[in-house]
């Protein structure tokens, strides 16, 4: 595989770290901290674009991909979705999601979020006991990487 000649960073975060109850004003604390730790110290200035993965590993794996997305993250992910053949595992969602790409969304970086909003019968597995190893897949996980992959090479060849 070639070399990508743009640098990536891997931040970890957790959108729901709320201190009262996950919305708007309370939630988000690490994302808002490192936008904004980046803008301060010019690192924004260089960052061509944010992927957010998140619930990613389901065996059932169904992407949502909301509206408030970057429109052209949002046509390449399903580009690629369509040239991997991982299109099946897209849905397209008519609303917003409040997760951690937003605070980038709000700095000018273009966004994307992969999120699994369907973990479990009803959405029964997610933040509950049942959230176990023999839920998760590592074909899922494979396919989250790549289409995150996919969409970096089409950053860096902006």
């Amino acid at each position: 595989m070639n070399e990508l000649p743009i640098g990536i960073k891997l931040v970890f975060f957790d959108g729901e770290e709320c201190t009262f109850q996950y919305g708007e004003h309370d939630g988000l604390w690490g994302s808002r901290f490192q936008a904004e730790n980046w803008e301060k110290s010019g690192l924004l200035k260089n960052c061509r674009g944010m992927i957010l993965l998140d619930m990613v590993g389901d065996k059932d794996l169904a992407f949502t991909v909301p509206q408030n997305v970057d429109p052209e993250l949002r046509k390449w992910v399903w580009e690629e979705a369509g040239r991997l053949k991982y299109e099946k595992h897209l849905t397209d969602f008519h609303g917003e999601i409040l997760d951690d790409h937003v605070p980038f969304l709000e700095k000018g970086i273009p966004a994307l979020v992969l999120i699994d909003f369907l973990y479990g019968p009803g959405n029964s597995y997610w933040h509950t006991p049942q959230d176990q190893l023999d839920k998760l897949s590592k074909e899922s996980l494979k396919c989250a990487g790549d289409l995150a992959l996919a969409v970096v090479w089409r950053i860096a060849g902006q």
